[in-house]
């Protein structure tokens, strides 16, 4: 028994045997109704073909404007914040800069206002101390020409007084140097103070190197005039010499503190 299955499509059968032959029930084979089926079926075939690719289009179009859109919004936070840092940036290298700038200012304010402190500190405790001090010859002194010398010496009024009631030149000597000294002492420690005061004051704006060499001027400027002032009391020529060796110690440190301030202010550039 032969079998065979029948396929419809429209107005045409298709029958398949079993050896897989085909044979068209009521049309032969190569018909016009055939060739339109056919025909039909290429146009299907082909309008899929070109929907599919027209989907397929508007697919990509839309996946590349939806990229280009992210990518475009994503660059535009990009830059906000790049431009949000840079702008944070600048602030704090400005701020910094400004800091910088108003410290060196300052700085450049302090070391020639402490050199000159320091130097008229030693000044004073130097001539406090010396030795060698030129004193009037008051016995050889016309009247005349000694009220000039009191009235222009750095004595207070009571202290001319008292030497003017000196009897002999002799005695006016001794009662002026004694006299002089308390003033020449007066005078060291107040310089001596006012140094110490600014550099206490300022040394927050002096590099270490510098602030350690007036830390060393500071200490042997107070050991000069306590060691003189302490000798001149008891009468120890000794504490006096010592006083000397201090000042002579600042002396030979001066060249190397005024080479470390020239060399921060950059005077070689000037």
């Amino acid at each position: 028994m032969q079998l065979c299955q029948i396929l419809e499509i429209e107005q045409f059968s298709f029958s398949y045997t079993k050896t897989g032959s085909l044979t068209v029930v009521g049309l032969p084979f190569g018909g016009s109704r055939l060739d339109s089926l056919f025909a039909i079926f290429g146009q299907l075939v082909l309008t899929i073909l070109v929907a599919t690719g027209a989907a397929w289009s508007v697919f990509v179009w839309l996946g590349k404007r939806w990229i280009e859109q992210k990518f475009s919004k994503d660059l535009e936070h990009f830059r906000q914040e790049q431009a949000k840092e840079l702008e944070q940036l600048r602030h704090s290298i400005n701020s910094a800069f400004s800091r910088i700038s108003k410290i060196h200012d300052r700085e450049f304010e302090v070391l020639p206002r402490i050199w000159r402190t320091v130097r008229r500190a030693h000044g004073a405790v130097l001539h406090l101390v010396s030795p060698l001090k030129e004193w009037p010859d008051f016995s050889s002194l016309p009247p005349d020409s000694f009220e000039e010398f009191m009235e222009s010496s750095r004595l207070g009024s009571s202290a001319r007084i008292r030497v003017k009631a000196c009897e002999n030149g002799k005695d006016r000597l001794s009662q002026y140097q004694a006299e002089i000294y308390w003033v020449d002492l007066h005078q060291a420690k107040k310089v001596v103070n006012s140094f110490q005061n600014y550099f206490v004051l300022n040394r927050i704006f002096i590099p270490d190197e510098i602030k350690a060499a007036l830390e060393d001027f500071r200490i042997l400027l107070h050991k000069s005039i306590i060691s003189y002032e302490d000798g001149k009391d008891d009468g120890d020529r000794k504490l006096r010499r010592e006083a000397s060796k201090f000042v002579g110690e600042i002396d030979l440190k001066f060249a190397e503190l005024e080479r470390m301030i020239q060399k921060r202010l950059r005077y070689e550039e000037a």
